[in-house]
Formats: C-alpha cells, structure tokens, sequence
C-alpha cells in the first residue's frame, strides 16, 4: 500500500480537513442533537432506602406503593410523555439522517475541490432524503428487533411484579415465579450472541451505506451492499478506524463523567432525603449545563470528525474500486473467436 492510502495518512488528512472548517463543526454539533453524539457520559449513583409497607399495603399493586395510590393518574401522564418523545424520536431521526448526508455532502465537495456552502451542502442531502431514511431504517432493524423481543419478553414479568397486588406475589409458588423469568434467562444469551454482534456490523455498514447513498445516489439496499462490498475489500481500514473511533468515544466518555458525577452525587442525596438548599439547585444547573457541553459541544465535535474519517475512507475505497477495475483484464474476444 502507497503512502497516500495509509490508514495514517487518510487519518491525519482528514483531521486536517476537519480542522480547517469550521462549517464541518456545526453540523457535528447539529448531527449530535439528533442521537450522533460521539461521547457518552455516564454517570451511576445509587443511594439505597428500604421500602416500608403497611398491612394495608399488602392488597394494592407494587406500582402504587411506587407511585402514590393515585398512579393511574401518573400512568396517562406517561402514556402522554411516550406519545411526546415518540414524535421527537421520529423527527430527529429524519432530521439526523438529513445533517449527517450535510456532512458527507459537504466533506466531499471539500475534498474534491469544490466551493460548497451549507445551503448547497442541505440542498443536496435533501435530494436523497427518502433514500437516506430507508437506509436509517434499515440499519435500525437489527436494534427494533432486539427491542421487540425485549419488550415481548420483559412485559409478562412487570405486569406480574408491578399489577398484581402484594399479597398475591407473596403467595405464588416458586416454580411459577421461575417460569416468568426463564424467558429473559433464555434471551440474554442470545442478545449478547447474536444480537449485539448483528447490531455491530450493520451499524459499520450503515455508516458506509450513507456514503454509498450521497456520493453514489444508490438507493438504499444498494447502498449497504456496495458498502458491504468495498468495506469488506478494504477489512483493514474498516476495522482501524471502527476500533479507533470506538476508543475515542471511550475515553473522552471515562474523563468527562468524573465532573458529572460529582455534580450529580450531591442532588441524588437531596432528592432521595428531600432536603434541597440553593447550592444543590445550583449544582442542579451547572450539571444540566455541563451535560450539554458536552453531549452536544465535545460529542458533536468528535462525531463531525468521524464523520469526516469515515467519508474520506470511504472516497479512498471508491478510487481503489475502480482503479481495480480499469486494470482488470477483459477477455480477449478474437482469440475466443
């Protein structure tokens, strides 16, 4: 392999690139506010309390120890909320798939020496928006599968712990509590087996289908199996730059969790005891503040690089195919002959 298509070349070509415009730094930013986060911070922090029940309690559904006694109330209220964050999911996921061929769209013209702007960058995105979309769903069937099967499975098990009242719980033979669970002891294995390696490789496809789709306009089956054809060519940079990404995420995730959990620790203290003061709403602020910073500010700046790698990847994948088969031998028809 010649200098000019090594992973370390491509890599710091496209940092370069990356850096230098900062029109690429916002729709990073953008594409984060619709689930493209490239950083997860995550923070968990317990602070444990035994639940005391009555007598009285024993005959009401464990939700309504929960809950209060009027969580019918609460339960339309999260039917509501369900309804609510189900529009905002199918909006950012349109709206996320529209930044993200922006983005490609826009490193293209970069690298190919054309005088792109943001407008000319959405405009052409959104030529392909239909086909962006199909490509979106496709690679999220592997992730509403497990999701289905999740639900169909965990379902059985809260309506019996959370809507049956206490007493009955109580009095259910073992064997009958064992069988309620033995189909997530059954699915577990095979999520981590099956599915989550599934999940993997398409989501690395999809990433490469969404190329496929801006650079080559393919549609959307046809953009997974080019891209499946050219990643598969190109193994070696495919798996580099999914490892590397990976770590990236990985890492500035770890560092920026520690300031999130120290802000977060205090106000799980004074919602579990009740006990407010002006300092924990304040911490309660910077916190919101500082999640914000980083999911949308950090993580949509290494989202937009990724981006950015992936594209140029992507385009050095291309010429490779086809410098492959302009040199490919054609048969020799008067020999044949």
């Amino acid at each position: 392999m010649t200098a000019s298509t090594s992973f370390s070349f491509l890599f710091g070509e496209a940092g370069r690139i990356y850096w230098s415009n900062r029109k690429l730094w916002v729709l990073g930013v953008l594409s984060a506010l619709f689930g493209y986060s490239g950083v997860n911070v995550n923070i968990n922090y317990e602070v444990r309390q035994p639940l005391n029940i009555e007598p009285r309690q024993m005959s009401q559904p464990m939700i309504a120890l929960l809950l209060g006694e009027r969580w019918q109330d609460w339960m339309i209220l999260l039917a509501g909320l369900g309804l609510v964050a189900l529009a905002w999911v199918i909006a950012s996921f349109v709206l996320g798939a529209w930044v993200q061929g922006s983005l490609i769209r826009m490193v293209q013209g970069i690298l190919q020496g054309e005088q792109i702007e943001l407008r000319s960058a959405f405009r052409d995105a959104w030529r392909r928006i239909t086909a962006l979309v199909g490509v979106g769903l496709i690679g999220f069937l592997p992730a509403l599968i497990v999701l289905g099967l999740t639900i169909a499975t965990v379902a059985p098990i809260l309506s019996t712990l959370l809507f049956r009242p206490l007493n009955e719980i109580g009095q259910m033979p073992e064997q009958a509590l064992l069988s309620a669970f033995a189909p997530l002891f059954c699915l577990v294995p095979l999520l981590l087996c099956i599915g989550l390696p599934l999940m993997i490789v398409v989501g690395i496809l999809h990433v490469g289908a969404q190329r496929a789709c801006i650079i080559e306009s393919l549609g959307a089956w046809a953009s997974y199996r080019r891209a499946a054809r050219l990643m598969r060519a190109n193994l070696g940079h495919t798996v580099l730059a999914t490892i590397l990404l990976f770590f990236i995420g990985l890492v500035f995730g770890f560092i920026t969790s520690a300031p999130a959990a120290l802000l977060w620790i205090p106000i799980a203290r004074a919602i579990l005891q009740e006990a407010w003061t002006p300092s924990l709403i304040v911490n309660g602020v910077l916190l919101g503040i500082y999640l914000l910073f980083v999911n949308v500010g950090l993580g949509g700046w290494i989202a937009g690089f990724a981006s950015t790698l992936w594209t140029r990847l992507y385009l050095n994948f291309l010429a490779r195919d086809r410098a492959g088969s302009l040199l490919a031998p054609t048969p020799n028809i008067g020999a044949a002959a």
